[in-house]
């Protein structure tokens, strides 16, 4: 349950008390459930009746009922986290809640902690939401899950193409930090035709006149620009990423493999094949990575 959450666990190591009596135990459980619904620092009081035990649901059980949604949140996962299902319903109203400011964190801690088949029914469903941020944060969960929404390969060595056809929006995520991934929302995805879009050095052209029935993928030889390789795709985007990077073949006789185009190259071919309605979807790049730095 703590495998992704090892600070959390060692705060709960922390605040666990070695030897205690049922009063003295029934009178921080008091304490604590109080300072959950009063107090500034949450997060002490919630980690506190984690630490304790089962012994705090009852208690905890109240602030379900509470009038402030941060405290319905944090009484709501440490009961899931002690194994009470209890939590686990009111998690699920506050991520469904289109109005709450915590659904990404709801839907995080029914991820960590409720059983798989519950945290991925939440997950699918919050995939069609309207607010493409919480899409976003419920694929990342199925996707933590390894469950079948998510159809997944490895183009080349190099990224992960992921595809969902679950979703009634197009859109196109890229990430750019951590493990590298283009991830298709509402797959297929299909390229217009009569397209024709280069890369920033004319390098890499993705063509399809008008009637053809196929788009011509056509890459200079990065060291000997007068060797041009051209290899056919069809128009769903999936198909063109593929033959765009995967290797190219070495040895005469093999077939048509790929391109063997940059994972960043065809994030910037992605970007505008979007900006210019080659493609009809949504465009998001994820963060960049945090560089931490020196003091």
């Amino acid at each position: 349950k703590y495998a992704e959450q090892k600070q959390r666990f060692i705060s709960i190591v922390k605040a666990t008390y070695i030897a205690d009596t049922p009063q003295a135990t029934k009178d921080r459980i008091k304490t604590f459930v109080r300072k959950l619904a009063v107090s500034q620092d949450k997060e002490q009081s919630e980690i506190a009746l984690e630490a304790i035990g089962k012994e705090s649901i009852g208690k905890l059980a109240a602030l379900l009922n509470s009038s402030k949604e941060q405290v319905r949140l944090r009484a709501a996962r440490c009961m899931l986290n002690l194994g009470s299902n209890l939590g686990l319903k009111t998690l699920r109203q506050i991520a469904a809640d289109k109005d709450s400011g915590y659904r990404i964190e709801a839907l995080k801690a029914i991820t960590a902690a409720a059983k798989r088949n519950d945290a991925a029914a939440i997950s699918r469903r919050l995939l069609n939401d309207d607010d493409f941020a919480v899409t976003l944060a419920a694929y990342e969960q199925l996707r933590k899950l390894d469950d079948i929404t998510i159809a997944q390969e490895r183009i080349a060595h190099r990224f992960y193409l992921e595809q969902i056809a679950q979703t009634k929006r197009k859109a196109i995520f890229v990430s750019r930090s951590g493990q590298p991934r283009i991830v298709l929302f509402g797959a297929p995805i299909k390229c217009r035709d009569n397209t024709f879009i280069q890369s920033a050095d004319g390098n890499i052209t993705i063509n399809a006149p008008a009637g053809q029935k196929y788009v011509s993928l056509i890459r200079k030889h990065p060291k000997r620009p007068s060797v041009v390789i051209q290899l056919k795709s069809s128009f769903e985007l999936g198909d063109i990423i593929r033959t765009l990077c995967e290797e190219p073949v070495k040895k005469a006789g093999e077939g048509p493999r790929g391109l063997g185009v940059s994972y960043s190259d065809v994030i910037v071919l992605l970007k505008r094949m979007c900006d210019k309605g080659v493609v009809e979807a949504q465009f998001q790049a994820g963060p960049l990575p945090k560089i931490a730095l020196k003091k």
